[in-house]
């Protein structure tokens, strides 16, 4: 298992006082500089991309598979459970997972910085807190969230294997998987937009059988519904 890295390392981008003590010992807040070597889309864009607001989070789409992956999430987690949200652009189901009842502790990791700031904000004084980091290679330690979330992110990567095997090396109990491409028995079909992202639908039972090497268990489905679809996979030694 990973040791925690030394505080220094971490790039957290919080203030530390929204945190349980035992997470202030090991989150020190950094700054907005990126993580990696690696530029991505996100971090390329001058803005970003979907709501920035609080009050426009209500608003947004995809209205039922949000509600469905959030309620998997409040029903499976109490007081005490430490979630990730990769990708968590401007904090959306930060605060929408809280005000329907999320009682742990919500970190959020992202590679754009602009989204990051409205983060901040939009959490300002809830039990948040957020690193700037790559997907695929975060600061965190081996199974150091009880739950990781991502939403709409796998799609967009050249493939899903090294983001979803950090998520899986970082859950301790369960991967939140939601996407608005829809996995298909066929072949994977990869699609790279003009501007460098992608928008790629995955073999489902390539995917499955990734996270069943890595621990997991078959995924079930939370919600699926037109393009869209919510799985989570629960570690099988959990």
């Amino acid at each position: 298992m990973r040791k925690p890295g030394r505080q220094e390392d971490l790039p957290l981008i919080d203030r530390a006082h929204f945190l349980p003590a035992a997470l202030r010992r090991l989150f020190r807040p950094r700054s907005l500089d990126p993580a990696t070597g690696e530029t991505t889309y996100w971090q390329r864009i001058p803005g970003i991309v979907g709501p920035a607001r609080h009050s426009e989070f209500t608003l947004i789409g995809q209205q039922a598979t949000r509600e469905a992956l959030e309620a998997w999430i409040v029903a499976h987690s109490g007081a005490g459970t430490r979630l990730l949200d990769a990708g968590c652009n401007t904090g959306v189901e930060g605060v929408r997972l809280i005000e329907r009842g999320f009682r742990g502790t919500y970190i959020g990791i992202d590679s754009n910085p602009r989204a990051l700031a409205f983060a901040l904000e939009n959490l300002a004084g809830m039990p948040a807190a957020f690193a700037l980091s790559d997907l695929a290679r975060t600061p965190f330690p081996d199974r150091y969230f009880d739950i990781v979330l991502s939403k709409d992110v796998v799609e967009h990567a050249a493939g899903f294997e090294p983001i979803l095997g950090e998520l899986a090396r970082l859950a301790r109990d369960n991967v939140v998987l939601s996407m608005f491409i829809k996995m298909s028995d066929g072949p994977d079909e990869i699609v790279r937009h003009r501007d460098g992202y992608y928008l790629n639908r995955y073999q489902r039972s390539r995917v499955a059988a990734f996270m069943g090497g890595l621990g997991f268990g078959a995924p079930h489905t939370v919600f699926c519904k037109h393009e869209d679809e919510v799985l989570s996979f629960s570690r099988a030694d959990s």
